[in-house]
């Protein structure tokens, strides 16, 4: 609660209330004198009408609280009179990230309720403060006001849109001697290296020979040789994209590519630009809300070489497919894609923007799009169906 204070209209009603008791009593006016007396008697009733808090419970509700970029987010406002008198007429403020909410509520009889509902602002992905609510009441001449919190901050995740696409196909046949590396996801297929016991490792993967030679419990490390990795490469460099809008895009392309390998159990890794962001393996819903969650606060930085931007994603390199996200002022020397592929069963560069660049070909499959529709119907064409 902020508490009571004059309006405007009430500052300068006290002004006038003390001017004319002033000059009442300097000029031996008692009229002044009475005016001044009685502006002030009208402030002091005005001030004891709202000295109680208002009766009125104000509630506020949102759904949902992560949404998709460009969705709805739908915040309900009700506000109920508990007081056994009709209560006096309600401004609602409501902070709605850059935007304020103002609702006017007119005075309600007892055990009466408000209802209204408006819309929070969801065409930028990030963090929306929603809140502080202060609710202010005003006397019936409006010289006094009172204000009280009414509802208290509440934050809602704007996430990437997402498109279904199918899955990034690798390029090669099942390798039955297992993926290569220590980063390839693991699971009950085929034994792939040995290591150290740990507790709660299975006994049935501890391999005897090993053990009784080493004097030290050692186990097989089991692999899934149909799980493919999926890296996603977004590039958040300024001056790769038209404009805001573009950059936008290419953060839902980048989010539905590493949403549809999650949900096809593949082990997915994400980065903007040189940050890693997250390596999940795919097959859970928390794999998926931890890769729209963090792609959800991604902002565009400060200009870097492209051979570092995908230095760390070639670094993980284990079985499967390289997908890098870029504007159309983006597009990389066809000389590091042609040494960056070698590194991945299929690399995909997909382009946000109105139109290709010109420029030799590159040595990868091209996805250009304007909008997250093209960008989805030049996938199905050229990666998979």
């Amino acid at each position: 609660m902020s508490g009571l204070r004059p309006t405007r209209r009430g500052a300068a009603l006290a002004v006038a209330s003390v001017a004319c008791y002033g000059a009442g009593t300097q000029l031996g006016y008692g009229e002044l004198v009475v005016i001044g007396i009685g502006a002030a008697l009208v402030l002091v009733a005005a001030g004891l009408r709202l000295v109680r808090p208002v009766p009125v419970r104000v509630v506020r509700d949102i759904a949902p609280l992560r949404v998709s970029r460009g969705d709805p987010a739908i915040v309900v406002l009700t506000c109920h009179n508990e007081g056994r008198w009709r209560s006096p007429a309600l401004r609602v403020a409501d902070r709605c990230g850059p935007e304020t909410v103002v609702v006017d509520v007119s005075r309600l009889r007892p055990g009466h309720s408000f209802r209204t509902v408006y819309r929070l602002p969801t065409r930028r992905r990030g963090l929306v403060e929603v809140g502080p609510m202060h609710c202010t009441v005003t006397d019936l001449f409006g010289l006094m006001r009172r204000e009280q919190v009414g509802a208290a901050s509440v934050t809602v995740q704007v996430r990437p849109r997402v498109v279904t696409l199918p899955a990034t196909p690798a390029g090669s046949g099942c390798d039955l001697d297992g993926p290569a590396g220590d980063r390839a996801p693991s699971g009950p297929v085929m034994s792939h290296t040995l290591r150290p016991y740990v507790s709660g490792d299975d006994p049935r993967h501890i391999h005897w020979r090993t053990t009784a030679r080493t004097n030290a419990l050692t186990v097989r490390r089991m692999v899934d040789t149909d799980r493919w990795h999926t890296a996603v490469v977004l590039d958040t460099r300024r001056s790769s994209y038209a404009s805001e809008e573009d950059f936008e895009i290419a953060v839902d392309a980048a989010a539905s590519v590493a949403v549809t390998a999650a949900t096809h159990r593949r082990a997915v890794t994400v980065f903007a630009g040189r940050r890693h962001l997250s390596t999940v393996d795919g097959g859970h819903r928390a794999s998926v809300d931890q890769i729209l969650d963090q792609l959800s606060l991604v902002s565009m930085v400060a200009d870097e070489q492209t051979p570092a931007m995908l230095a760390a994603a070639v670094a993980t390199r284990g079985r499967g497919a390289l997908v890098v996200v870029t504007g159309v002022a983006g597009t990389a020397d066809p000389q590091v894609f042609a040494a960056v592929r070698r590194n991945f069963d299929r690399t995909v560069l997909v382009r946000v923007g109105p139109e290709p660049p010109p420029g030799p070909p590159l040595p990868v499959v091209v996805v250009d799009g304007a909008d997250l529709g093209q960008l989805g119907q030049a996938w199905r064409a050229r990666v998979g169906s």
